[in-house]
């Protein structure tokens, strides 16, 4: 789960949409504001304005979701002392690197 969590106006309505998704929150006293979310795949951008009593309505402020999470380990075939090449699979776009002793090959 995500929270998003943003000081406003009090009083003011909050809405947050991404995707298909919209959502209406109102902000607290102190202008907080929070909705629970799913995780978002990196590079979703959300969208966030806010509304006062009186109807006037913010400009939005757009957050795109970063990639924080780290690939999973790679998956390395075998390798002998006949091997002239090291292979494997992990996940797609990542770059890796190899040691060998203390010689590092990308």
């Amino acid at each position: 789960m995500i929270y998003l969590v943003r000081g406003n106006r009090s009083g003011a309505t909050v809405t947050i949409t991404f995707g298909t998704s919209s959502y209406t929150v109102p902000a607290d006293s102190t202008g907080a504001f929070k909705k629970v979310i799913s995780p978002q795949a990196a590079g979703t951008v959300i969208n966030v304005t806010a509304a006062d009593q009186a109807g006037n309505i913010s400009q939005a402020t757009m957050v795109t979701v970063r990639d924080k999470t780290a690939p999973m380990e790679p998956q390395v075939n075998d390798v002998t002392d006949q091997s002239k090449e090291i292979s494997g699979t992990t996940e797609a776009g990542a770059t890796g690197n190899i040691t060998v002793g203390t010689n590092s090959i990308r």
